[in-house]
């Protein structure tokens, strides 16, 4: 109901009515819609101008008169002794300099007016309550400082004489919380972000005030947190942490300035937070929400084994939400049992897409997963329930395929065409190690027969894709490393992002290796530059196999046996291609090899100048296929050899590191054959898969 003073004369029979009509309704106000609140008194001579007039604000999403105590009328006065809304020294507190709070049509402003049973004196910073009537006196107000004071006004409506009231003193105008954002946090916090329209006044203070009600309703438990500058001493951009909430919840928040310290916020009643707010950013009414999407349990799981040959010290998983660490440092996995399976459970929000990679670390050095055929390039997953993944091989979508062991690698430099250190200091660095690049250079040594060449053995080498280079001279000093001045023999190298060279080689199997070129060019150091060797037993005998990328002045191979791997007797000859610059394969059968264990290739020249292959173990048959795959990394085509006869149809297929399948093959009875149109293929992995004799084996390709 809305009491209006009757300006025109009535009859006693109204006039009692209205007296009986009040009486019951407890001489309370409430606000006719459309009207004003306006504050009006001694410090502004009972003015009634627009410029008066006080803004409404709901801060609450019940439409029409709310409910929840945040009805509420706002307005601030500059109080300055000149120049000011009000003359602050009209106002120096008590009944004779008071205020009202009044509200009405533009014809009569005090057609409603909110006096007071008693006089008494307002207090500034802090909530008053006083019995309201339409007929009494005003209230006092000490304004003798000079500066702005905002009046809070909560209409009492029908139901309470008690009039609530707040009155907020800052130095300059209240600043206004402009923009609001927030961000989740990890541990489902939130960070709720906040700009001021300028600095505080002393005293004044920013805050939000959160419920996970439906609404702010008086009879909610709400809580306030205080937000800290984040840009002082200018104070204009703030931060509030809304602690940690349950999943699948949601929680309202506003932000608000006061003039109380949290402390005070704390100890008042839900409706009285409600009222001590000078400026209020509350979404236009509707407040801010936060939905915290219901959290699954998902086990990650992947397999080293394709990466474990030489060890490794931790896996981890990292990605792109803040669960997963944002792509930091991420969380560590743990080893199942003693297989090369890791694995971990993360707590993930629902339906949120996410994107994410494994990693191993290993001596110091981090080694990612490459690149994937999804849009981003990650794994890619979106949590709908609690789930453990499949495990797959670390860089792959698919299941670990096994790698083969680790075995020797001969490196060999040709220096005739440069001027070798006089103190012999030749050597190889690489990343095939433990120890890498310099602080793990090898020194070399020289090949017996061959002035200027060298040549360093290293024991048990991953199989692996690695870079390395020659050094001629101190280790330490990089301008003793090849570095490939001549554009033209560059072919067999690739950037390594400082300016300089490195050289590639890619190791897909287990048989002994010899890397042999000549310093700063890509021709072969050695008359005869081996690619593989093997021997394989074959009844009371065994078949010796190799293969060779380039032939200089070469008479032709002794094939040598021995029991121990020391002593070593010629038992065979095979003579050679004299000049070749591709793939030729050789094979010699040593029929009676019961109690040889070791073999090896003395390859002798037409000038009786010799080299020796590396020292291979005898091995006995099995049920894979031996096989070399050249070159590595390939360009146009891939030759595949076998080293080992082969007896019935062979067929192949060729996929990509999402399994999909990209070409596919048979042959007849052959000992070695073919892939072209491979020149469009992406830089990156291929599978190369190869059947005979329901024997499969598969093997690593890299362009």
């Amino acid at each position: 109901m809305k009491l209006k003073l009757l300006l025109s004369k009535v009859n006693c029979l109204t006039l009692l009515l209205l007296f009986v009509f009040c009486s019951l309704h407890l001489h309370a106000q409430n606000i006719f819609s459309g009207e004003p609140v306006q504050v009006t008194g001694s410090m502004s001579s009972y003015g009634t101008s627009a410029a008066a007039n006080a803004t409404y604000r709901r801060i609450t999403t019940t439409i029409g008169n709310p409910t929840d105590g945040r009805g509420q009328w706002v307005k601030t006065y500059n109080a300055q002794v000149t120049g000011g809304d009000v003359t602050n020294a009209n106002m120096p507190g008590g009944g004779s300099a008071g205020f009202l709070f009044i509200s009405g049509p533009a014809a009569n402003r005090f057609q409603n007016k909110w006096v007071f049973s008693n006089i008494a004196q307002a207090r500034k910073d802090s909530v008053n309550i006083a019995d309201a009537y339409n007929t009494g006196q005003d209230m006092g107000l000490n304004m003798s400082t000079a500066g702005r004071y905002t009046f809070v006004f909560n209409d009492c409506g029908y139901t309470s004489v008690n009039a609530r009231y707040y009155v907020g003193y800052t130095l300059n105008i209240p600043v206004i919380p402009t923009n609001v954002s927030q961000s989740i946090q990890a541990n489902n916090s939130v960070l709720v972000n906040i700009t001021t329209s300028a600095a505080p006044s002393p005293g004044e203070r920013v805050f939000v005030r959160f419920t996970s009600a439906a609404t702010f309703a008086s009879t909610s438990t709400t809580n306030i947190v205080e937000a800290i500058s984040t840009n002082a001493p200018a104070n204009t951009t703030w931060q509030a942490t809304i602690p940690s909430q349950a999943p699948g919840t949601s929680i309202r928040y506003y932000a608000f300035t006061s003039t109380l310290p949290l402390s005070r916020l704390n100890q008042l009643t839900e409706l009285d937070r409600t009222l001590c707010c000078l400026q209020v950013n509350d979404n236009g009414g509707n407040n801010y929400i936060v939905a915290f999407a219901p959290k699954f349990n998902v086990t990650f799981s992947v397999d080293v084994t394709n990466s474990n040959c030489s060890g490794i010290d931790s896996v981890t998983i990292t990605g792109s939400v803040a669960a997963m660490s944002i792509w930091g440092n991420g969380h560590r996995l743990n080893r199942v049992g003693t297989t090369n399976v890791y694995n971990r459970t993360l707590q993930l929000d629902s339906g949120v897409a996410v994107e994410y990679k494994f990693r191993f670390h290993r001596n110091g050095a981090t080694n990612w997963e490459g690149t994937f055929s999804t849009p981003s390039g990650n794994r890619e997953l979106v949590p709908i329930k609690d789930s453990t993944l499949s495990t797959p091989c670390f860089g792959t979508t698919s299941a670990c395929v096994a790698i083969p062991p680790p075995s020797n690698i001969t490196f060999a430099v040709n220096l005739t065409g440069q001027s070798p250190d006089p103190l012999g200091r030749i050597y190889v660095i690489g990343n095939f190690g433990t120890a890498t690049w310099i602080s793990g250079a090898i020194r070399m040594t020289p090949i017996a027969g061959l002035p200027n060449h060298f040549q360093a053995v290293v024991n048990n080498v991953c199989p692996a894709s690695f870079e390395y280079k020659f050094v001629n001279g101190d280790s330490s000093v990089i301008g003793n490393q090849e570095s490939f001045p001549n554009p033209a023999q560059r072919a067999c190298v690739i950037s390594n992002g400082f300016g300089g060279f490195n050289r590639v080689y890619t190791r897909v199997n287990a048989n002994p290796v010899l890397l042999g070129f000549v310093f700063n060019a890509c021709n072969t150091a050695l008359p005869v530059q081996f690619i593989s060797i093997s021997a394989i037993r074959k009844g009371a005998g065994a078949i010796i196999n190799w293969t060779t990328a380039s032939e200089t002045n070469n008479r032709g191979f002794f094939i040598q046996r021995s029991i121990n791997g020391v002593d070593f007797e010629d038992m065979g000859f095979v003579e050679g291609s004299g000049e070749s610059k591709t793939q030729r394969n050789y094979s010699f059968h040593d029929k009676d090899a019961n109690q040889i264990s070791y073999y090896r290739i003395k390859q002798v020249d037409f000038n009786e100048t010799y080299a020796y292959s590396k020292i291979v173990t005898l091995e006995a048959l099995t049920s894979d296929l031996n096989l070399g795959v050249y070159p590595i990394p390939f360009k146009d085509n891939v030759k595949i050899h076998f080293n080992e006869e082969i007896d019935g149809n062979i067929s192949w297929s060729l996929y990509n590191t999402s399994g999909m399948l990209l070409q596919e093959g048979e042959h007849a009875k052959t000992n070695s054959f073919e892939l072209s149109g491979l020149a469009n293929y992406q830089a990156g992995v291929y599978y190369l898969k190869v059947m005979c004799n329901k024997v499969t084996k598969t093997v690593k390709l890299i362009k």
